[in-house]
């Protein structure tokens, strides 16, 4: 399958994802907090999707900030944010021209 057919279908399960993937465990969040640089409490979620792996980080940072280059996917990120008031800035962007 070629990449950039994948990525075009990939943000049509983007509800999908919200209701049925599951989390990724607190372990895996806690022995990544372990090993970021404390003194920088700024976050970058490369490939956020809908923004679940995303949101866990707001727990030891003070900026979180979240890309996908999949418009379908950051429109259900941004809506899971604002639905738990959380403040998390989602960008659509592809890895190789981050905004960042």
């Amino acid at each position: 399958m070629k990449i950039a057919k994948h990525a075009n279908q990939f943000g049509n399960l983007a509800n999908y994802y919200s209701k049925f993937r599951k989390p990724y465990p607190k372990e895996l969040y806690e022995f990544l907090f372990s090993i970021l640089n404390v003194e920088n409490k700024q976050r970058l979620d490369i490939a956020c999707g809908n923004g679940r792996s995303t949101e866990p980080l707001l727990t030891k940072s003070t900026s979180v900030f979240g890309c996908d280059h999949e418009p379908l996917m950051i429109k259900e990120a941004r809506k899971r944010s604002r639905d738990k008031k959380l403040s998390i800035d989602y960008s659509i962007a592809n890895v190789d021209h981050l905004p960042y």
